[in-house]
C-alpha cells in the first residue's frame, strides 16, 4: 500500500480488490450502456458493439463482487506468482555465467 498517499478513500482497489463503490458504480454504468444502446442507438452493427461494451463494463463490475463474497482477490497478486519468482531468481543466482 501507499502509505504516503493521504487520499486513501479514492483509492479504487484495496488489497487486491475492487472497492465496493467501485464494483457498484461498474455495474451500473454497464447497465445503463447497455439500455442507452438498445434505446437509442440504431438497429445495426454499433448497437451490438456499443451493447457488447456495456456487458463487458457490468461483466467486470459482477465477477468482482462475485470474486470479493468469495474472498478471492482477483486483481492482486496471486502467493504461486511470489512462488515462481523466488524460484526464478534461486535460477539466474545458482547457474553459472559462459
Amino acid at each position: 500500500m501507499k502509505e504516503d498517499w493521504p487520499w486513501r478513500q479514492f483509492e479504487f482497489k484495496s488489497y487486491g480488490k475492487l472497492k465496493s463503490f467501485v464494483m457498484n458504480a461498474l455495474f451500473v454504468i454497464g447497465s445503463l450502456i447497455i439500455f442507452a444502446a438498445v434505446k437509442w442507438v440504431p438497429f445495426g452493427t454499433w448497437r451490438i458493439v456499443v451493447a457488447s461494451i456495456g456487458l463487458a463494463i457490468a461483466a467486470v463490475g459482477g465477477y468482482a463482487a462475485k470474486a470479493q463474497v468469495l474472498g478471492l482477490r482477483p486483481f492482486g497478486e496471486s502467493a504461486w506468482r511470489k512462488a515462481k519468482r523466488t524460484y526464478e531468481e534461486k535460477d539466474r543466482s545458482s547457474t553459472p555465467d559462459r
